[in-house]
């Protein structure tokens, strides 16, 4: 059974940019936006520099039945590593599949002020997803993680968007690339658990 969505093709969301082509009929699922902005805004709630950190993770067709165990629980442990630095870790991950196989786009935000790359986060995020599936598949396996860092053609392009609390322009540009977490195609079709959304204070949930 296919999932009921709200969908919109308009070229903002609240004010803000949204990759859309309503020519195309790309539109973007208007729950995962409202999620990505309540995590934004939480974020920036408690820290007034934030980094919005991008990244993909891949599971191997061998493990598919196991890919929302396996995602959540690195994200999980992933969250207790960056927690344990200090970073105050927030994010919004989707999940999307391609050729029968899953992958989760993420969009992480950190305290700006206690870390300026995303390389070493990334890196260690890869270490734990590799050791989960080679574990269930008894085989060694290395860039299950995907930094980001380069565009569909190649190019370099930046894993990361610094978001200042009184800076409108910067908050855009961060959430314009986030949004692409909720484009439309690719997404399960069925009832499978897609979004995984970092929890945040009761208070500031209902705010």
């Amino acid at each position: 059974m296919d999932k009921r969505r709200q969908v919109t093709t308009e070229p903002t969301y609240e004010g803000h940019p949204i990759l859309t082509n309503p020519k195309k009929n790309q539109g973007c699922d208007k729950g995962i936006l409202k999620a990505i902005k309540r995590i934004a805004d939480h974020a920036l709630s408690e820290r007034s520099r934030v980094m919005m950190m991008r990244y993909d993770v891949r599971i191997p067709h061998a493990c598919k039945e196991q890919a929302n165990n396996i995602f959540s629980t690195a994200q999980a442990d992933f969250v207790k590593h960056l927690s344990r630095h200090g970073l105050s870790p927030h994010y919004v991950a989707v999940r999307e599949e391609s050729s029968n196989s899953p992958h989760y786009h993420v969009a992480s935000f950190l305290d700006h002020s206690k870390t300026k790359s995303a390389f070493h986060h990334l890196r260690k995020m890869d270490e734990i997803v590799s050791r989960k599936v080679d574990k269930l598949t008894g085989k060694r396996h290395q860039g299950l993680v995907h930094f980001c860092d380069q565009d569909r053609l190649g190019e370099p392009q930046p894993n990361t968007h610094v978001i200042s609390r009184n800076n409108q322009a910067s908050y855009d540009a961060a959430f314009l690339r986030a949004s692409y977490l909720a484009k439309v195609n690719t997404k399960p079709a069925k009832k499978i658990r897609e979004v995984f959304v970092s929890k945040v204070k009761k208070k500031e949930n209902n705010a």
